[in-house]
């Protein structure tokens, strides 16, 4: 099981460093195809919280 916290989701969603961003994003697709993925309601909340704090359209979730 690989967790992520709401760094990695920042990273991915808002890609304003790219080079962590793919990292990211590589992370979380080959843990969600293997399906160990897991994302807490916590980070979730909190992805969506830092969001809002930045401007982003909520959709980007």
């Amino acid at each position: 099981m690989i967790s992520v916290d709401t760094n990695v989701l920042i990273r991915a969603v808002l890609e304003d460093d790219l080079l962590q961003a793919a990292k990211a994003k590589s992370l979380m697709k080959e843990a969600s195809e293997s399906k160990k993925l897991y994302v807490s309601s916590y980070a979730i909340l909190e992805m969506a919280w830092v969001l809002k704090v930045k401007g982003q359209p909520i959709d980007r979730l």
